[in-house]
């Protein structure tokens, strides 16, 4: 059995064109080790669920004690059912905890991708300091999570936080022009139009953006934003509003560790 003093969980994100995997130490979530391999999507979800479960097996070691699994798409954590996901075709919906019973050897917690970028960000960032937090996630799609009294808020079924899929106009959805899909001037004021619903729908304290294409925008876009509040929100909705970006090393696989850890220790 692991110590306390050498043990490891293991996070794995699984993204449409990657798999990135990381190993990290307990309790202070250093990483030690990282692999990435092409999630080659075309070949349907339980190949790469298969692909997966070898990783998990040849990259743990005898001090692993768990490893999280992010997943895009809907996925319902109770039911640890995941029913739809986008970029990788599949026949049916997949019991995540079930198919990897059979498969790896250690055990093993499952969660949506963003939903594990906003646990990331509020556990190791904000925890002691707010308890409203929304998180988005904006690279390839638009994805998001959302943290109401210091809790990870899933709704009735699990799907609580889908911003991307939201209606933008009669025929598109915010992720269609908040995304890598869109160009920078498109997102700019789009962008501004969805942080002043959130800021009118749930009234967090902070706002953390992420992902590939926030990251290289936002210092350009952020006038414009906030101009766009402002625009639209009362004073009061917004007054001590942050919006920052994240700097968490591969958020989601690293809350997919913290998972693990939580579900384990």
């Amino acid at each position: 059995m692991p110590t306390a003093k050498n043990t490891t969980v293991l996070g794995v994100d699984l993204g449409g064109t990657k798999i990135h995997a990381g190993l990290y130490s307990v309790p202070d979530f250093k990483l030690i080790k990282e692999q990435q391999i092409p999630t080659d999507a075309k070949r349907g979800l339980e190949n790469v669920l298969e692909s997966i479960a070898a990783l998990i097996n040849s990259f743990a070691d005898e001090t692993t004690l768990a490893a999280g699994l992010g997943v895009p798409g809907y996925f319902n954590q109770q039911m640890n059912v995941l029913s739809r996901t986008p970029n990788i075709p599949f026949k049916s919906p997949v019991n995540l905890k079930d198919f990897f019973a059979s498969r790896v050897k250690i055990p093993m917690a499952f969660d949506n991708d963003a939903k594990l970028f906003a646990f990331a960000e509020y556990e190791l960032n904000w925890k002691d300091k707010i308890k409203d937090m929304v998180a988005l996630a904006i690279g390839t799609g638009l994805g998001g999570g959302i943290v109401i009294d210091g809790k990870i808020y899933r709704g009735a079924n699990g799907f609580a936080g889908e911003f991307g899929h939201a209606s933008f106009g009669a025929d598109r959805e915010f992720e269609d022009v908040v995304s890598g899909k869109a160009s920078d001037a498109q997102i700019g004021q789009s962008l501004g139009l969805l942080l002043s619903d959130i800021v009118h729908v749930f009234n967090p304290q902070v706002i953390v953006l992420g992902g590939s294409v926030a990251l290289h925008t936002f210092a350009s876009l952020e006038k414009e934003v906030w101009d766009c509040i402002r625009k639209r929100n009362v004073e009061e909705s917004y007054a001590g509003l942050k919006i920052v970006l994240s700097k968490l090393e591969n958020p989601a696989t690293l809350g997919a560790a913290l998972l693990a850890s939580k579900n384990r220790l």
